[in-house]
């Protein structure tokens, strides 16, 4: 267990929180465990966002496919 703590400010715990909101439950923690391991301490507001992109792009897209496509 890492004991590293990561230090976000109200506005970029916002953002994190939206960036998740669409991530499927199951891939949820893997999105947060990658944004975390993108950054440390202190965070600017254009690294926290990069980190977010990041994770983003690396998550399987059939994830958001299944997630926000229709059945007919």
């Amino acid at each position: 267990m890492h004991n590293n703590i990561l230090a976000l400010t109200d506005r970029q715990l916002a953002q994190l929180r939206f960036a998740a909101k669409p991530v499927p439950l199951a891939e949820r923690d893997a999105f947060l465990r990658l944004v975390a391991s993108r950054l440390a301490g202190e965070v600017s507001d254009a690294a926290c966002m990069a980190a977010i992109n990041l994770a983003l792009d690396v998550l399987p897209a059939k994830e958001f496919t299944h997630a926000t496509t229709p059945t007919p």
